[in-house]
Formats: C-alpha cells, structure tokens, sequence
C-alpha cells in the first residue's frame, strides 16, 4: 500500500513564520503543516507501527544540514542540531524553531581547519544531562543550560584526541557507546585517515574499542534488552547497517552480522547512505537510508519505508506519548505520528 501527498511551493509560502540568521532564512511553519511523502508497507507486521495515511508534516526549514534530533521530555520540546552552521536549535508546538545554542560543536563561531565544526549526535545521561557530540571540540561533552557550559565526558583515547564524534547511545547502566568518523574535518584530511573507531565509555570513565572494522561508523543505536549494538555504516561504497552481540557486562562478545544492505534500495529517485536510527520499543529499527526512512525488524526483514522526498540524517522518537518520529531531512525538520512508542531508557 502506498499514499502519497506531495510538498507544493505554494504550501511553503504560506502560514510561515521566518527569520534570518546569518545566510539563512530559517521558516518555521504553522498547523495545518505542509506535508509530503509516501508511506510503503512491506509486511502486514508494518500495520501495527503507522497508519497509511499517516501524515508527514514539515515543520520547518531552511537549515544547512539538520541532524541529531532529541525529544527533552521535562520541556516540552525537540533539540536538533545545525552542524555545519556550529548551532543547535528547539523547536516547540508553541513556538516553533528558536536558537538553542551557538557555538555548539566547537568553541568559535567560525573556527578554522573544520568542514563542519558543530554538534552532531544528542542524548541525555541517565542522570539527565545534556551530552553532544562536537565535532569541532573533538569530544562528547556534558552540557550545562544554567551556566551555558561543557564539560568534557570523554575527549581522548590513549595518545590521541578524536576525529570528529558523531553519535551516541547510553545503556541503562550508564555506558556510553559512540562512533567517530572523520567527517568534521576537511577532505583532504579524512582521505588520510585510513581507520574510524567506535568506541565503548563505561560508567567509570574507561574507554575501549568497539571496533575499527567498519569504514565510516555513524549512527549507532541499542535493542530494547541491551544485548544488541547497532551501527551504522554511511560508506557511500557500501551504506549498510550491522549488529553487534554484547555480553552481559555490554562489551562485544563476537563478529557483527550485516542487518541491512542499504546499496539494494538506491536508485536515480533514492540517494543517500545509512546514518542515524531510532528503535522503537519493541525492538524495530527505524533507520535513514535512500531516500528515507527504512523500518527494518530485529531480525532484519524490511518491513516498511518512509519516503521523505530527498536526502536525511536522523530520527528520533519523542512527543507527549513518546509515538512521534520526528525526522531531520536535510534541510528541513519533519515528523509523522506511529502507533508504537520509541524505546525509552
């Protein structure tokens, strides 16, 4: 089954409030949202998650590449970051999009030597805590909205600094898994780097290596019991997303099994790699990939697809009941209603 609802110039120009921050005009639109998109099922298990006629709003625009979206439950609101625009912005019902923070990623506005010197990957500790990603900092760091600081969680490994850390995921013990890609950096400087780390932060501030066998690690997410870490590889060679078994103390125990094959699903109207995902509470994973959204089971079946029309970063379930996939796309914010709760630990 399939629905479409196509995006028109003429809805983007109407109920839009806007403003301008340096280059960029951002727009933040009122209800009823414009929507766009098309929703695939490919399994009758695909029911139970969406409706599908479920409507994809968009809820702003205008941004350079929107990424890392996190629902912040005790406000009511949706962070997202801007990363090579070095900012991080919420978006409410209420409000719409407002600056949250800038610099977010690096301590300069405009600092020099990076490709994209923002912050990328959010989540919060289990204490609560606002953690980022910075690719201009080079670490994952704590961040204090009372006193508009961060403090570094982890910022090294052994001899060397990071690359540019990307996306994270905390269990329920408290341990931290993140990947760091080059990404942040110049070209010419990733084409020299040869090895990309995701690493393994425990409660207690110890840092191991989860792996460097996968070429450009990227989103990274956990199953409902722990037991399973996934990861993204956004190689444009090979875009693809694996699974990696952990022990009981959350330490990989053996080789990971490929669990999607993005490079099948590619085509003239379907560009892009693997890059964030979100998982639900019964253990899907919503991952963005060609073109969209792919909502693939724990045993790697595609179950269905969510077509946003072009090119996105990331997901991340939130809401006032915690069904709402909310969709950073490019330049654009999105979100569209399910019928299942995002995992929430």
């Amino acid at each position: 089954m399939k629905l479409k609802s196509r995006l028109s110039a003429l809805a983007l120009s109407i109920a839009a409030a806007s403003y301008a921050y340096g280059q960029r005009e951002i727009v933040s639109h009122d209800s009823p949202y414009p929507t766009l998109g098309s929703i695939e099922s490919y399994s009758p298990e695909f029911a139970a998650l969406i409706d599908a006629d479920a409507p994809m709003e968009v809820l702003a625009q205008g941004f350079r590449w929107s990424e890392g979206p996190l629902w912040d439950p005790s406000n009511n609101r949706l962070l997202f970051t801007d990363v090579p625009e070095n900012t991080a912005y919420q978006w409410t019902q209420q409000d719409g999009v407002s600056i949250f923070l800038r610099p977010s990623g690096h301590t300069e506005v405009n600092p020099e030597g990076f490709r994209e010197s923002g912050a990328n990957g959010l989540a919060f500790s289990p204490e609560g805590q606002l953690v980022l990603c910075q690719h201009g900092n080079k670490q994952v760091a704590l961040y204090d909205e009372a006193s508009r600081t961060f403090t570094p969680l982890v910022n090294r490994y052994r001899d060397r600094s990071f690359y540019s850390p990307n996306d994270l995921v905390f269990s329920t013990n408290g341990t931290l898994f993140f990947t760091d890609p080059p990404y942040g950096l110049h070209r010419e400087q990733q084409q020299t780097i040869d090895t990309h780390y995701v690493y393994r932060r425990a409660a207690d501030g110890t840092v191991t290596e989860v792996t460097d066998a996968i070429r450009y690690p990227n989103g990274i997410g956990l199953s409902p019991d722990g037991r399973t870490l996934y990861i993204a590889s956004s190689d444009g060679r090979s875009p693809a997303i694996y699974a990696y078994p952990l022990d009981g103390d959350e330490f990989p125990t053996g080789e990971s099994t490929l669990l999607f094959d993005a490079t099948q699903y590619r085509s003239d109207t379907r560009k892009g790699g693997c890059d964030g995902m979100a998982i639900d509470s019964r253990g899907n994973i919503w991952a963005t990939g060609p073109g969209g959204v792919w909502v693939i089971n724990p045993s790697g079946e595609v179950i269905g697809f969510l077509d946003t029309d072009g090119r996105l970063a990331n997901c991340a379930f939130g809401g006032p009941h915690g069904t709402t996939l909310y969709i950073t796309a490019a330049d654009r914010l999105l979100r569209i209603e399910t019928k299942v709760k995002g995992l929430v630990r």
